[in-house]
């Protein structure tokens, strides 16, 4: 009992916890972050997982069929999360350069083994003046304004809640790379894009109810006037402001430790994310065109931070002056967020609605890689010509721009590879009603299907760990057993409600 007493919580004097506090808090402040190129390769991953797991995934359908399973198993269950869980997993514990690149060759080799051995050439016209079967029977189905899930969409919105889910708890273990946590001020780390990448798909999917007959409204939000829109607004943030104060309640009231110079003394993501619903629909009533909006907005907000001294107040500015100074950081890095959400639906308003001919849907991953292209070249702008550091904690222009980039080349990427092996389905299938399992990981969709819930139910676990264990002390093995318990216990009840068909948020 004494060998576990060194690694809990229980027990701990009051000078005791105070110290350990301090040194908890000290152990994810003043980081100066770490390589772009890593963070982008260890989250690029979850695309070398989406080949290996399509790849084999249309094999089997090609085999058989008629015999497809229709429903999951606890098989398939666990295979997916050997396929999608467990490598980012062991990169993120174990990050170095032939780890990360290992990993990724395998997923990589075991799909493009799949691919070659069990997927057929797509059906070949007889003459070349013959039109392509597979365009004829897709465009024959076609039904206006119809928005069908979207497989490679929902991969990459639950394996971003996954790997921030993980992150949330690992950064406060030694097993956690220090260049992987949040940067103090400027730097671009692992979970600098985990946040950002967070709201950019939460984005893609709010454009939704903007497609007319979409769904419940239609594209009734831009009708409205603006105090409607502030009242809807307000009825749809409730949930997540309630969840903010009742975590800044909690966290005062277990004396739990806190980063301030993240988002503010009272402020959090909870409270952020909170916000969006009730300004969203402004802006898209001001412009219709989210990015016009997203844009003009963070280049707006770059100008105050720049010309009109807003920077040096966030930096400086006595947080004991009122409740706007002591939660600077989370009142105006808003802006930034905001831009980011309009920017992604913007791109939801590029791949959610069903393409109209054969041809249209090759013309999207050609759209996609334009506008990953110039994000690309208008980040490089920003931050080598205009000498702009990327600042998470600021949520400014290089930061936006990194998060719209890199998050549209993974779309980007995970797309190509849907249309590219969908494409090879007999005329039959295509745009018809394809098992679920087939379309998207079942344990993927679980997570999706409940992703709110997910996210409240890892910050409570992550919570309860912090407040059992003392994880600066615990060595990297005890460290891993602890994390894959964890996201275990996450995905646990995900796979349970999604089998029970019960959706929560």
């Amino acid at each position: 009992m004494a060998f576990f007493s060194e690694y809990l919580t229980w027990g701990m004097s009051p000078q005791e916890q105070t110290a350990y506090k301090q040194e908890k808090e000290a152990f994810v402040s003043d980081l100066e972050g770490g390589s772009m190129t890593k963070a982008h390769a260890l989250t690029f991953m979850m695309v070398f997982s989406y080949w290996a797991w399509k790849a084999n995934t249309a094999k089997k359908f090609h085999q058989n069929n008629d015999q497809f399973p229709t429903s999951p198993t606890t098989f398939s269950f666990i295979r997916e999360g050997i396929t999608f869980a467990a490598p980012f997993i062991v990169a993120m514990c174990y990050p170095s350069t032939f780890n990360i690149t290992l990993i990724s060759l395998g997923l990589f080799l075991k799909g493009l083994n799949d691919f070659r051995t069990g997927i057929p050439a797509p059906p070949q016209r007889r003459d070349k003046w013959e039109k392509d079967p597979r365009a004829i029977a897709y465009d024959s189905r076609f039904e206006p304004n119809k928005v069908t899930p979207k497989g490679f969409l929902n991969v990459c919105r639950s394996m971003l809640m996954l790997m921030t889910c993980f992150s949330i708890l690992a950064v406060d273990f030694n097993i956690f790379s220090r260049e992987f946590a949040k940067s103090e001020t400027f730097g671009n780390t692992l979970m600098d894009l985990g946040v950002g990448s967070f709201v950019f798909s939460a984005g893609i999917v709010g454009y939704k109810p903007y497609i007319p007959n979409s769904g419940k409204g239609g594209s009734q939000p831009t009708r409205d006037s603006i105090p409607v829109l502030i009242f809807k607004g307000l009825k749809a943030s409730l949930p997540l402001i309630a969840l903010g104060l009742i975590r800044f309640i909690m966290v005062e009231g277990v004396d739990y430790q806190k980063h301030v110079s993240e988002y503010g003394v009272h402020w959090n993501f909870f409270l952020t994310l909170g916000l969006l619903p009730i300004f969203i629909p402004i802006c898209m009533r001001i412009s219709p065109q989210p990015r016009f909006a997203g844009y003009a907005i963070i280049i707006l907000y770059q100008v105050l931070l720049w010309c009109f001294g807003l920077e040096d107040w966030i930096f400086t500015a006595d947080r004991g002056s009122g409740f706007i100074a002591a939660n600077k950081e989370g009142i105006c890095s808003f802006l930034g967020y905001l831009s980011i959400a309009l920017v992604g639906m913007g791109i939801g308003q590029t791949i959610l609605p069903d393409p109209a001919t054969w041809k249209d849907r090759a013309d999207i991953p050609i759209s996609m890689f334009a506008e990953w292209v110039l994000t690309w070249l208008a980040f490089g702008q920003a931050r080598f010509l205009l000498g702009i550091d990327v600042s998470r904690r600021l949520a400014n222009l290089p930061y936006v721009l990194w998060i719209v980039w890199f998050n549209t080349f993974v779309i980007w990427s995970m797309l190509i590879i849907e249309n590219f092996i969908d494409g090879r389905l007999p005329p039959r299938f295509i745009r018809s009603k394809l098992p679920d399992n087939y379309t998207s990981p079942s344990l993927l969709s679980a997570v999706n299907k409940n992703s709110l819930s997910t996210f409240l139910f890892a910050n409570l676990c992550t919570g309860a760990v912090n407040l059992t264990f003392k994880t600066l002390r615990i060595p990297d093995t005890g460290a891993l057993a602890i994390l894959t318990l964890y996201m275990i216990a996450i995905l646990v009840p995900c796979v349970l409600l999604y089998i029970y068909n019960i959706r929560i948020r």
